[in-house]
């Protein structure tokens, strides 16, 4: 569900919404990247073999995706 919100807010906002309701999906937008960092961060520490592996540039690559704010 997270990642449909990071792919999808920012184009929902441009069609259906106006100028005042940035600030409030910047704030989601932030709540999702910092959900992407908690991610990669507990990854990182508890899973084997993800360190610099596919799946860490996976979760790496939407972290950058994300910050667009």
């Amino acid at each position: 569900f997270v990642y449909f919100i990071a792919l999808l807010a920012n184009d929902i906002n441009q069609m259906f919404f106006n100028k005042r309701a940035d600030i409030y999906f910047d704030i989601l937008t932030i709540l999702v990247l910092i959900f992407f960092i908690a991610e990669l961060i507990l990854s990182l520490l508890y899973l084997e073999n993800y360190s610099l592996g596919f799946h860490f540039w996976l979760d790496f690559s939407a972290i950058i995706c994300t910050k667009e704010v």
